[in-house]
Formats: structure tokens, sequence, C-alpha cells
């Protein structure tokens, strides 16, 4: 059985750790880890793919996003969406026409994270990859993320499935023993971080 307290404190601590990363190091990792969202959307064949801005010292991919948009690969970002009494996490075209962002596309939402006020939806079975932040990881595939479980939900319906691919980008000072996972936590594909690719399972 999973202890509330054991995410909390494993939350605390690895959030504390990416903060605490020397800009001059971060802006090194945040290269290596471009560099390979790029290589494996390449490897790939990619044509739409969902990607996040950084918050919180999250390892920054927007530079991998706008070369990847630039050469034609359809872009995503999460968004929060309300729906009577219950919200849930959408992924909408980003910039909306495929073409640079522009002043005012973007706002923070209750969380504080930019997310896009306008473009089309894609669900998540039509994603190709889906690059997903997160707060610590551990070598089966186990992800913590903030604690609001929206990338949970939203995976809910193709756990078991190999589309999209969902590779977690971190830090390889997130990396934990093992991270505490539920029956309702969806189980990474692949994690990168500046150390290169990691795979998990079959």
């Amino acid at each position: 059985m999973v202890c509330p307290a054991d995410k909390i404190s494993l939350r605390t601590r690895f959030r504390a750790a990416r903060r605490e990363i020397a800009e001059a190091q971060r802006q090194h990792d945040d290269q290596s880890i471009n560099r390979a969202i790029e290589a494996l959307c390449g490897e790939r064949r990619a044509v739409r793919i969902a990607g996040y801005l950084a918050f919180d010292g999250e390892p920054d991919i927007s530079a991998a996003l706008s070369r990847l948009n630039a050469n034609g690969v359809e872009i995503y970002l999460p968004v929060i969406v309300s729906h009577a009494g219950h919200s849930e996490l959408h992924f909408r075209r980003w910039p909306a026409a495929g073409g640079p962002s522009l002043p005012g596309e973007l706002r923070r939402n209750a969380f504080g994270i930019q997310e896009p006020m306008v473009g089309d939806h894609c669900t998540v079975n039509a994603l190709d990859i889906m690059f997903i932040p997160l707060v610590a990881w551990d070598e089966f595939g186990g992800r913590l993320g903030m604690g609001a479980g929206y990338y949970d939900r939203a995976l809910e319906g193709v756990s078991a499935a190999r589309n999209p691919l969902r590779v977690g980008i971190a830090y390889e000072l997130q990396r934990a023993d093992s991270v505490p996972m539920t029956e309702r936590d969806v189980r990474l594909h692949a994690v990168l971080t500046e150390s290169g690719l990691f795979t998990f399972g079959d």
C-alpha cells in the first residue's frame, strides 16, 4: 500500500533538487535533452507530439519544440479544461496555426503554468510521442508528478498501449531508487535525461 506521506516527501526532496541546479549546468543539460528529443522524433518519424513549457525547475525543452515545429512536426501543449465540477488535461496545438507564437497566445493557469489559449485539440491516442514532465522517476518506469493526477487520468485509456510513446523528461538527479505507485498511476515507456534515453519494459 502506498503511503501518501512517502510521495509528499519525495516530491519535496526532488523539486528542491532540480531548482538548485546551477544555471550553467542547467543550460548544458537542457541542450543535451533538446538534441535527444529532436533525434528521437526523427527516429520515430513523429508527426504529432505533446510537450510542455518548463515550470518550477523542469528541463526547458522549448528550443526542441520550436525547431520541430519549424520542420513540420505538430506540437501540442497540455491545457487544463474545466467541466461542471471537474477538470481534465487536453492537448492544444502550439503555435496555434503552426507558425510563430504571437503575444497573448499563452496564459498562466491556476498552477502558474503557461498554456495556449487558442489552437486545435488533439486526442491522446492521435499523438505519436508524449514528452511528460515529472518530479522523480525510477528504473521501472515509475513517475512521480506534481500530485494533481492530470497526466494519469489523461493516459488512463491508453495505459496498456505503446502509442503514444510516453517519455518522461527529467534530470539525472531526479532518479529515485523507487517511486511509490498505485494501480491508477501510469508508467512511462522511457525517460530522457542529459545522460540519454532510458527505456523500460518490452
